[in-house]
């Protein structure tokens, strides 16, 4: 592990960050390709850790946090470079875990080749979040919106061809009421059934008419 004394000398090519919830794992290159840092720093330590550093290439796996870690490494000199996921699976060697991870990362924010994410500000990520919730909310409403439409056609054509077996409205015999009676029930079932997913229904069209207008007047700031 290098040393603080050492860290103000030696070059960085790159620096990889495995970020996790609380913890952050670092794994640095020097222009060799020697691994001159292997650390574990609480996510609090983030600034004062970089702060040692000199400025370098410093890659990071995307998700929501890697935003605000981009800007924040960036305000102190760095070049930060937010990677997809599946761009640094080929980089893992050995098995699985956090260091291992955090090396993968350092290789592949120095390939040129990449496709690199796109840094992104609060408020594009809050406005992203926003259409993400919306669009699920559209899902969950056409989903509801066809197991209605399924059940009412099921429906008519059940009550048709209880019409046709029943053509003077009164069973011929006991089994046949019986049948009639279970039949009923069901339907009752049923009702209730369809009562439900129609207030789930007016529920989801209120919800998405409000997304709809909470969007639009911010659709100008697209991540």
């Amino acid at each position: 592990m290098a040393t603080t004394s050492k860290q103000k000398t030696v070059t960085f090519a790159s620096v990889g960050i495995d970020i996790g919830k609380e913890v952050f794992h670092l794994v640095g290159f020097d222009l060799a390709g020697r691994i001159v840092l292997r650390r574990k720093i609480k996510r609090l330590a983030l600034i004062s850790e970089f702060e040692k550093l000199p400025p370098c290439i410093v890659g990071m796996e995307a998700c929501l946090s890697a935003h605000f870690v981009s800007r924040t490494l960036r305000k102190l000199g760095h070049e930060p470079r937010i990677i997809p996921a599946i761009y640094v699976k080929p980089f893992v060697k050995g098995q699985k875990n956090d260091y291992n991870d955090a090396e993968a990362i350092a290789e592949a924010a120095l390939r040129p080749n990449l496709k690199f994410v796109r840094e992104k500000t609060q408020d594009q990520l809050d406005l992203q979040a926003l259409h993400r919730v919306r669009s699920r909310l559209v899902s969950r409403r056409t989903a509801t919106i066809n197991q209605q439409r399924n059940r009412w056609r099921v429906r008519r054509h059940e009550d048709g061809a209880c019409r046709c077996a029943y053509p003077g409205g009164e069973p011929a015999d006991e089994r046949l009421s019986q049948g009639t009676h279970q039949a009923s029930r069901q339907v009752e079932d049923s009702n209730h059934v369809l009562e439900t997913v129609y207030g789930a229904l007016r529920v989801l069209d209120e919800l998405w008419r409000r997304s709809r207008y909470d969007v639009s007047p911010r659709c100008h700031l697209r991540p």
